[in-house]
């Protein structure tokens, strides 16, 4: 099982570095889209009742997969992806 901090250091994304328009990979191996990539169509901030805790990233898919289509919108928390 791998752990939470093991899984961040799979990735090469920062709190709130992803912005429109930048090119992502889901890096999430237990996600069903694994491996999916994309353009960044917008980031919406995820907000518990005291502060900002991370972000949603929502990407427009580039390619047709086994579980995606092209064109496909997908919403990931930002930890799920890396910048390409």
């Amino acid at each position: 099982m791998v752990t939470f901090s093991q899984f961040l250091e799979n990735t090469n994304v920062k709190p709130n570095e992803l912005k429109a328009g930048d090119r992502v990979s889901n890096c999430n191996k237990e996600c069903e889209h694994y491996r999916s990539t994309g353009k960044v169509l917008r980031v919406i901030k995820l907000i518990d009742k005291d502060n900002v805790v991370g972000n949603e990233v929502e990407y427009e898919c580039d390619y047709d997969g086994p579980t995606l289509k092209m064109g496909d919108r997908l919403k990931k928390t930002e930890i799920q992806l890396k910048k390409v």
